[in-house]
């Protein structure tokens, strides 16, 4: 479903990405893991077609990503929180946001269930907490009821009891055959999701692995300790 082919990208004399790939097959719960900076965010700014790329190839759900690339209605992304007017209410931008799906009240109350803002959506989007407007931007990216869902840091700013069900969440639509790409530096929950993850070293290195993979590279070991271990082999062998 999304498929990164030998990408490079620089910015004057800075090297963004050089020859990075990863593939992401639909029905599949992938986690981009690696240090801050590294480049998580700007990747999957490039799969959706945000920031240009120099060479390589970038598809996802079949189509080039390219100068006339237009994400395709079937994809929920999240990037920190959604640009929202900060002073309307909260209920006020959910629906509007449902309208340009076709959808209403009765679609997102579900979702505003499962993310727990009940107690939210009368409030000014300003006077929310910063999990809070998180989660109202969660919500807008499930509103369309995307296939494919990608989602940058979405456990960053949530409480213990929301990391939970946001997990909880993620594995009961993974169930349902949706496609997850998430970057995550939270490996506690990202162990529970995950089918596939990315390792992103540095601008030159993705090394991919699947759980299965994993559990028989490393037994016993937790994803928190693979990543150090993945990272020290593979400075040892630059």
């Amino acid at each position: 479903m999304i498929v990164v082919d030998s990408i490079s990208k620089r910015i004057k004399d800075k090297i963004i990405y050089s020859n990075i790939s990863l593939s992401c097959p639909a029905s599949c719960s992938y986690l981009l893991v690696g240090a801050n900076g590294v480049g998580k965010t700007s990747l999957l700014k490039t799969i959706i077609g945000l920031y240009k790329y120099d060479s390589g190839l970038v598809s996802i759900c079949g189509r080039q990503v390219d100068r006339n690339f237009i994400a395709p209605g079937n994809v929920g992304v999240f990037f920190d929180t959604a640009r929202m007017l900060p002073h309307n209410v909260v209920k006020e931008s959910i629906l509007f946001y449902a309208s340009l799906y076709g959808k209403n009240h009765s679609d997102v109350d579900p979702l505003i269930k499962v993310l727990h803002l009940e107690d939210e959506i009368e409030k000014k989007f300003i006077n929310l907490s910063t999990g809070n407007k998180r989660k109202v931007s969660l919500l807008i990216s499930l509103i369309n009821n995307p296939d494919l869902l990608i989602w940058d840091e979405p456990f960053a700013s949530l409480d213990p009891e929301m990391c939970r069900e946001l997990a909880e969440l993620i594995k009961s639509l993974r169930a349902q055959g949706k496609t997850f790409l998430i970057s995550t530096n939270d490996l506690y929950y990202g162990e529970e999701i995950y089918d596939k993850i990315g390792f992103f070293l540095n601008s030159k290195t993705i090394v991919e692995k699947s759980k299965q993979d994993l559990a028989e590279q490393y037994p016993g070991k937790s994803l928190h300790d693979v990543y150090f271990l993945i990272k020290s082999e593979a400075e040892e062998n630059q």
